[in-house]
């Protein structure tokens, strides 16, 4: 290994050995705070129980759909993570004999099942910054990047620095038991398969997302914009065997029908009668649709809009309801991002056939920078988006930091770039000091200063698309 250095492409310090080698203790730390919000206070404070108590649902043959854990949550996702966390299922407790229901499957303590997730998490957020750091080295045109030694500092660079500008978004997601951590490894597979010329299993990383949070179905917009009809094919066959055929042996086809029908009904069409103004079917729908779009920390375009609007009334009830007007401007502002996106790959796609060399050693970047871009645009426009789902914003951190390293001639980030992400990181921070109630930092939630971290990294992609594929003119330096 090469010596240390002040070089991005030298050894790292022995300083900055021990900073990494703090980090197995910070993930240690996180786990016990998860462990102690899921299974030790009186009220669990995780969404955990969630997906455990639907898991014990499918082996029980009770609807998920009805399936609500010790806080009364509900289960609101497609079937196939409650089928495929049956071995970690948490029955309920009868009042009556304080014994677990004997129906289905128990055959974990819970707290025991909570660690199992915890470490299952950590193990997604180590793959997607694997992986990411891997398209980095594909994707990049400088030859410095394919001859760097692993453990050099470039190399930690690429590894670490998307996941600890994230990790507000990432800690969040673990604490709570989410699953926001395996979204961000399917858009960083998606990623990777795609440049290695995976497109049928960058498809099926698609289709694992959608299955386990729908939204993420917009990724396919990718496939369709590159015409790549493997990718398509991929996210369909992918969503028949994780949606269809694995349910159906799980748990019959009948039970795989009811499940995916409620699904639909509560997601699909209640959504879009909520949107639409149209009467519900259900008044148990209308409450969960409620419970979902009247969060407090959801950082969409329309509940932005709605709060900054309406700051006083949000602050007074603590909830988000958005009216039309702010789904109107959700769908004018989402349409014109579509558009930006669109045009930025498109810049992108064409940048290999330019005559101009400097403009060529960026094309490589098209599908790290692409992806991200529509991951990020996709939180935007989501009718859902609470302060955790910003770990998919990953993919983009890690295109913006390498672009923005290959264009210095240093190959470090510039003082500029660090002021930016700096921002970026206390937009994303404020808002979680909101839960102590102090009004001023609860107000930062419904203002939005986490979707416009959002708004800013997306727009920085958008502007980095056309700076890195604008042909120089004569005599120009390179950048």
């Amino acid at each position: 290994m090469s010596s240390t250095s002040s070089g991005p492409f030298a050894g790292i310090s022995r300083f900055e050995k021990f900073l990494i080698a703090l980090l197995p203790i910070v993930v240690l730390a996180f786990g016990a705070l998860t462990l102690q919000r899921a299974a030790f206070l009186k009220r669990p404070q995780t969404d955990i129980g969630v997906y455990l108590r639907a898991a014990w649902a499918v082996t029980a043959g009770e609807d998920i759909s009805r399936a609500t854990d010790d806080n009364g949550w509900s289960y609101t996702y497609p079937q196939l993570l409650a089928i495929l966390a049956a071995p970690l299922a948490d029955a309920p407790i009868d009042p009556v004999t304080k014994q677990p229901d004997p129906r289905g499957l128990h055959l974990v303590p819970y707290e025991a099942s909570v660690v199992i997730w915890y470490l299952l998490s950590i193990v997604t957020v180590i793959f997607t910054a694997k992986w990411l750091a891997q398209s980095v080295r594909v994707s990049s045109g400088d030859p410095r990047v394919h001859r760097m030694e692993p453990g050099s500092r470039r190399w930690w660079e690429d590894m670490l620095w998307p996941s600890l500008l994230c990790v507000v978004a990432i800690g969040s997601t673990l604490v709570r038991g989410q699953t926001n951590t395996l979204l961000a490894m399917c858009v960083a597979g998606m990623t990777l398969w795609t440049l290695r010329g995976r497109s049928f299993g960058a498809g099926v990383w698609i289709a694992l997302a959608a299955c386990v949070k729908v939204f993420p179905a917009f990724l396919g917009f990718y496939a369709l914009l590159r015409r790549d009809w493997k990718m398509v094919a991929g996210s369909i066959v992918g969503t028949i065997i994780m949606l269809v055929v694995i349910p159906s042996v799980a748990i019959g086809p009948q039970k795989m029908w009811a499940n995916n029908i409620n699904y639909l009904n509560l997601i699909v069409f209640e959504n879009a009668r909520e949107y639409t103004g149209a009467n519900s079917d259900g008044e148990s729908d209308r409450r969960k649709i409620a419970e979902l779009q009247s969060t407090r920390d959801n950082q969409s375009l329309q509940a932005v809009f709605h709060g900054t609007l309406h700051l006083r009334e949000v602050l007074d009830a603590d909830a988000l309801r958005p009216g039309t007007p702010a789904k109107i401007f959700h769908a004018v502002v989402g349409l014109f991002m579509i558009a930006l996106a669109s045009l930025a790959w498109w810049r992108m796609s064409r940048a290999k056939d330019s005559p101009d060399p400097s403009v060529r050693r960026f094309a490589g970047y098209e599908a790290i920078l692409s992806i991200g871009l529509l991951a990020s645009l996709m939180l935007a426009i989501s009718p859902m988006c609470h302060l955790h789902y910003f770990v998919i914003a990953m993919p983009l951190v890690a295109a913006l930091l390498a672009i923005w390293k290959d264009r210095s001639p240093t190959g470090s980030l510039t003082a500029a770039g660090w002021a930016f992400f700096g921002v970026y990181f206390l937009l994303n921070l404020i808002p979680r000091f909101g839960e102590g109630g102090m009004e001023a930092l609860r107000a930062t939630r419904y203002l939005g200063f986490a979707a416009y971290a959002n708004l800013m990294l997306f727009g920085a992609g958008v502007w980095t698309a056309f700076a890195v594929t604008k042909p120089r003119l004569p005599n120009e330096p390179q950048a």
